[in-house]
């Protein structure tokens, strides 16, 4: 891209004692939100970076910010599903293992 690595971006344009911060607070925004919508994208279509960093961001002449480096990205894989005929069971976020395996009759 034509700006570069985000991380080198933010080094140049930190403050000193001299200089103000030479990004705009809604620049700053604009890299989060873009960060952001490329995770949400790929969150959507089942798929983990896992290795995100400013320096697997690029910035383009617009200066805005497209993740990079799949590398290290996965397919996440659907979680085992199971069809409970009890209706009246708690959440499972408060039963354990064991409560869910007793629980379910059908496994996916």
């Amino acid at each position: 891209m034509d700006r570069g690595a985000l991380l080198g971006l933010l080094r140049a344009a930190r403050p000193t004692s001299t200089t103000p911060l030479r990004l705009s607070p809604q620049q700053l925004l604009r890299f989060g939100a873009d960060v952001a919508s490329g995770m949400a994208f790929m969150a959507d279509n089942s798929l983990v970076h896992r290795d995100l960093a400013a320096r697997n961001v690029l910035v383009t002449a617009g200066f805005r910010a497209k993740i990079a480096d799949f590398g290290l990205s996965r397919l996440v894989r659907p979680a085992v599903a199971c069809r409970c005929l009890d209706v009246e069971s708690p959440p499972l976020a408060t039963m354990g293992c064991a409560d869910i395996s007793d629980s379910c009759t059908e496994w996916h």
